[in-house]
């Protein structure tokens, strides 16, 4: 291995082939850590955007559980108001024709 000539000591050079050998695994590190960091970020994002669509869904379905409740409440109470005694039954019951059983 050459030396270079110091006052004091003799220190080795690297040669390039050495330098490239142990900046490899460096380089293999890195590239992974940048995988993983990627991975991991597409995966929050993915995750992030479903539960964005989930709670869109979950805010849907609850106004429409609220407005066919009330208009439950609507119709219980017409019914409630309405006496059928008071009307002709036989008028309700008319047979209608276009309806076929």
């Amino acid at each position: 291995m050459p030396y270079v000539n110091s006052s004091e000591r003799n220190i080795p050079l690297k040669s390039n082939f050495q330098h490239t050998v142990m900046s490899l695994p460096l380089i293999i590190l890195l590239i992974v850590l940048a995988i993983v960091f990627w991975l991991v970020l597409y995966f929050y994002n993915k995750g992030k955007a479903n539960n964005d669509a989930h709670s869109e869904k979950i805010d849907k379905l609850e106004r429409a559980i609220f407005l066919n409740s009330n208009q439950i409440k609507f119709r219980s109470s017409g019914l409630q108001r309405y006496s059928f005694l008071k009307h002709n039954l036989a008028e309700v019951l008319v047979t209608q024709p276009e309806i076929i059983l």
